[in-house]
Parts: C-alpha cells; sequence; structure tokens
C-alpha cells in the first residue's frame, strides 16, 4: 500500500498545485458553516494559547438559558423510584443512561463515606452550575442536612441563586476557598482551569476531609494535553478549552497536598479527538486527607 507521500506525489500529477490552494482556502472558509461543519473536538499541540480569542468558554448566556429551561424536567427525572441515570446537560427527561447513574450513585457513595446522614454535611462544589448535585445530595440522601456551597460563574451563579434559594452560591473564587467544608467536589470542571495544578492546591487546602475528582478525562501514557470542544451539538453556542490530565499528574499533586487516594470510579465516556496522542477514558478520584483537618482550620 502506498505511503501518504507517494499519494500526494501522484495527485500532483493530475491536479495543479494553484487548485490545491484554493480548495484549502475554501475549506477554511466553510468550516464551521452547514456546509463543512467543524468537529466537535479538536487536539491543541499548541496548548492553551493556541486558538487565540475566538473561544467563548462557559460564562454564556445561551448556555445558562439552556440550564434554566430545563430545570422543571431535571427536577421531575428524580422523583419516584425509577433510575437516576439523568444526563442534566442532555435531555434531562431520559432517566435510563448508564454512565450517568455511574456517577450519581458514586456520588451518593462519597456523600455517605463523608458523613451524610451523621449531621449537617458541609460541601463545596466547585463548578456547581445551577445546583444539580445539591439537587442529587438530597434525592440520595433525603434525611441528611447540608450546608452546600457552589462555585461558578457569575452567569450560572445567578440562574442558581433564583432555581435554589436556599443553596450557597459563591462566582468568586477567594471567597468560595475561604471556608472549610467536610467534602470538596469537582465534577467535570478541573480540566477547564488553565492551571489545574494550582486550583489542586487550593481545593485541598479548603477540604477538612475528603477531596473527590470526578467527570475527569484522563489518560495514562503521555503528559496532560489541551483541547478544545465544540458544544454546538447540545444546543450551546460556545466552545471551550480543557485539559486531558495524565492519570499520574493527577494523583501525584493531590497526594502532595497531603492526601491519598481511597477509591477510584470508571465512568463510561470516551469521546474521539482526531489526532491526539492518546485518547482519554473519563474517571472519578476520591481522596482522603491524611492526618487531620487542613491547616485553614488552625
Amino acid at each position: 500500500m502506498p505511503d501518504a507521500a507517494t499519494v500526494r506525489w501522484f495527485v500532483s500529477l493530475f491536479i495543479p498545485p494553484i487548485f490545491i490552494l484554493i480548495v484549502r482556502r475554501l475549506w477554511r472558509e466553510l468550516a464551521g458553516t452547514r456546509l463543512v461543519p467543524k468537529l466537535e473536538w479538536e487536539y491543541l499541540p499548541g496548548g492553551w494559547n493556541a486558538p487565540g480569542g475566538r473561544v467563548k468558554g462557559w460564562n454564556v448566556e445561551n448556555v445558562v438559558a439552556i440550564q434554566q429551561a430545563k430545570w422543571p424536567d431535571f427536577l421531575r427525572s428524580l422523583e419516584g423510584p425509577g433510575p437516576l441515570g439523568v444526563v442534566h446537560e442532555g435531555n434531562p427527561s431520559e432517566r435510563h443512561n448508564a454512565s450517568a447513574q455511574n456517577a450519581v450513585m458514586s456520588f451518593g457513595y462519597v456523600l455517605g463515606l463523608a458523613g451524610a446522614g451523621r449531621g449537617p454535611l458541609s460541601v463545596l462544589d466547585w463548578g456547581g452550575g445551577v445546583g444539580n448535585y445539591y439537587a442529587f445530595a438530597r434525592v440520595l440522601w433525603p434525611g441528611c442536612a447540608f450546608e452546600y456551597t457552589c462555585k461558578d460563574l457569575p452567569l450560572m451563579v445567578a440562574a442558581g441563586r433564583e432555581l435554589l434559594p436556599d443553596c450557597r452560591f459563591e462566582d468568586d473564587d477567594d471567597r468560595a476557598l475561604a471556608g472549610l467544608y467536610d467534602l470538596v467536589i469537582s465534577s467535570s470542571s478541573l480540566q477547564y482551569s488553565r492551571d489545574w495544578q494550582s486550583l489542586v492546591g487550593r481545593l485541598c487546602m479548603a477540604a477538612a476531609h475528603y477531596f473527590y475528582v470526578t467527570r475527569l478525562p484522563i489518560v495514562e501514557t503521555v503528559p496532560s494535553f489541551v483541547v478544545l470542544q465544540r458544544a454546538y451539538a447540545y444546543g450551546y453556542g460556545t466552545e471551550y478549552l480543557g485539559w486531558f490530565i495524565n492519570r499520574h499528574e493527577l494523583i501525584a499533586a493531590v497526594e502532595g497536598n497531603g492526601f491519598r487516594l481511597v477509591r477510584e470510579f470508571v465512568l463510561d465516556e470516551r469521546p474521539t479527538v482526531p489526532n491526539a496522542p492518546e485518547q482519554c477514558r473519563y474517571g472519578g478520584f476520591l481522596f482522603e486527607r491524611i492526618g487531620g483537618t487542613s491547616m485553614l482550620a488552625a
């Protein structure tokens, strides 16, 4: 079978170079339109600065509006004895997603280990959106009192305060991290921080006993690298950068802040990113503080 160089040479015998240049330019101009839709995932070998200013991120009115519109259906999906396989970013009326149920029930296990049911449990949900995990917590542990704080971006926080007035919402990093919590969780959020290692250190400082990272895209054999995700297929008019984080780098970062790994969780999410040095799998990690509470308690 001929290699790529041979194929290009053969094509050049019949197609003028100027025609190839025109096609390439036209393809770039049409990329992202209905004629030539962009791929959802893109590997960025240049790292976090590669896309320039064309990435809108998460603090977008369209994203918040969709979450608000889905909220009534999301709450209804938690009622009754049915399964909790609810993908709150997708169709909240669908309750039979096995991967989602795995994530929700893993969260329930973490809450129990952290002390749910044995008195008020203080929780910091970093990147908690409009409070979906707080709603899960109340269903999973209906007899438990929670002192629940969601940290997110300003637009999401404003919406969360309207939807869940009994939950504390913060859009300022310092205010959210000024306290000490029984459990700090980061679900599908750590990867969106440019300096995720520094954020791990701050989250660990706020965790008196447990730190739970979940729905995290992880790789095993290559260093952490950056990707771009376009969320158009989910109705979100935005795109954002994120890390595929090396599993060993993550564990070392958390354990270096005085924690030990208690349990690892498998989640069945495996996106395909063209040209990436390694395809990721999504997972979760529960860490416990070694030898007492955080230095913030001193």
